[in-house]
């Protein structure tokens, strides 16, 4: 593989492109691994939860949407900070956290619940059992081939392999409306105040964990066509489409269990949306949203691995770290931050395998609590700079409002995830969490020492016909 320090491939990109990358939240994953643990707990209100918290993710994607079309750049978060601070110490504080983060989400933590379901699918349909390790490291491999390729087949992969996995979800979805579910449709899942009802603010945390990366767009800034309006339009356009889906399957698998046996049921399953497949629509139809979830979950990778291999190429062009990071493949994507990811995947998924820990679901639920801490961090930092920084007076109100919001369901997020203080294994989330911000500081050390931060590049990527406001 030949690398050379050169840019991005510009206007490689379109607004499926983006809409696919920001789709890395992982629906279908998120709606069936993370829906029983809603039902479990808010009961038969998880549908109701999901449409406040739904509301409050779409003010955090107003912020981020905002920064998108001010700043569009490779390194994301980083950027917007950069850009938007013109502090170098702020921006590679937020760079630290965010990247770190991301590497334990959905870059790297991912490969762990991936491993755990095939093993449990081959074991139940293939007849072999293979350690959960290895197809772990096996899509650590193939996420990092797509990657180096470029956008357009990563991404495309992403948009395929959703929208096959989708269909079982969209027919169980059908079926159970058409036929009522356990007792018929109803409005009472949307009461929060209903007796099957559960605790609505503890479930509202863990709705809110539901969207995290569907800011992952924001990393095509310099290789989107018309990136200033592409990707704002595809960071929101996600959350409002994730947002429906979720709300949709969330209702549709707590009728399906009955709003009385919702909590208890559901709740006890995490594969409960299988369970109903099932039920409703036959065997078949259990096996297909199995497979549904492992694509699912491969989706997840790609685009994590897109936006974190751009940042750290992000800060290898700017001195932030190594320079031989800021080199690129004869494709125009970034090498060697591309093998960094890998290598951190493979280190994450190693260090798990040799670890304590009764169960190796538990190393998946502490990779991707991690990442949720350290990306709610990042959400409040933006919203508290979009906040306090001077912008035109027309709209500022409603911009303010909007940045409040932004931080209330960010920080609530992180609240729900600190208290009370988690024991057990749980506790390593705050741990691993807390170096992220030991790098996060580190990163900030540095920035402090260099002058300034480089020129926007956003006035470069001016088309005829686009505007690029700078605010």
């Amino acid at each position: 593989m030949s690398t050379q320090r050169s840019a991005l491939a510009q206007d490689s990109a379109g607004f499926w492109q983006a809409m696919g990358q920001s789709m890395a939240v992982g629906p279908l994953f998120s709606a069936a691994l993370f829906g029983g643990i809603i039902a479990g707990i808010a009961g038969s209100a998880g549908p109701f939860v999901l449409v406040v918290s739904t509301v409050g993710v779409v003010a955090v994607s107003i912020v981020i949407a905002t920064f998108a079309r001010r700043h569009p750049n490779a390194g994301s978060i980083y950027g917007y900070f950069k850009y938007s601070t013109r502090s170098n110490g702020v921006a590679n504080f937020g760079a630290g956290i965010y990247f770190y983060g991301l590497l334990w989400l959905g870059a790297g933590g991912i490969y762990i619940g991936f491993g755990i379901l095939f093993q449990e699918f081959a074991a139940r349909y293939l007849g072999f059992d293979p350690p959960w390790w290895a197809p772990g490291l096996i899509a650590v491999l193939v996420v990092a081939a797509i990657n180096v390729v470029g956008v357009k087949p990563s991404v495309r992969a992403q948009l395929v392999i959703l929208a096959v996995s989708a269909i079982p979800f969209l027919i169980l979805a059908v079926k159970i409306l058409a036929v009522g579910g356990a007792h018929g449709n109803t409005w009472r899942a949307f009461d929060p105040q209903a007796p099957t009802a559960g605790s609505i603010f503890s479930a509202f945390l863990f709705c809110i964990i539901l969207y995290l990366g569907f800011e992952l767009s924001s990393a095509l800034g310099e290789e989107a066509k018309r990136a200033t309006k592409t990707i704002p339009w595809a960071v929101v356009a996600t959350v409002a489409a994730v947002g429906a889906f979720y709300i949709l399957m969330q209702y549709v698998g707590t009728i399906g269990f009955g709003l009385d046996a919702a909590q208890k049921s559901w709740g006890a399953s995490p594969n409960g949306l299988a369970v109903l497949a099932g039920r409703y629509l036959g065997s078949w139809a259990e096996v297909w949203i199995y497979v549904a979830v492992l694509l699912d979950i491969l989706a997840v990778a790609l685009g994590f691995t897109v936006s974190a291999a751009r940042g750290l190429f992000s800060l290898g062009r700017d001195g932030v770290l190594p320079g031989w990071l800021s080199s690129v493949s004869r494709w125009k994507t970034p090498a060697r931050a591309n093998a960094t990811i890998a290598f951190g995947a493979f280190a994450i998924i190693l260090g798990f395998l040799w670890s304590p820990l009764r169960t190796k679901f538990e190393a998946f639920v502490i990779t991707a609590g991690v990442g949720a801490i350290l990306m709610l961090l990042i959400y409040v930092g933006l919203g508290a700079t979009l906040l306090v920084q001077a912008t035109p007076a027309r709209g500022r109100l409603v911009r303010m409002v909007i940045a409040a919001a932004a931080m209330t369901v960010a920080g609530l997020g992180i609240y729900g995830s600190v208290t009370p203080f988690p024991t057990g294994p749980a506790r390593w989330e705050i741990w691993f969490a807390l170096i992220g911000v030991g790098v996060g500081l580190a990163l900030a050390s540095a920035g402090a020492l260099r002058r300034s931060p480089a020129p926007d590049p956003a006035p470069a990527r001016k088309k005829e016909g686009e505007l690029v406001t700078q605010g």
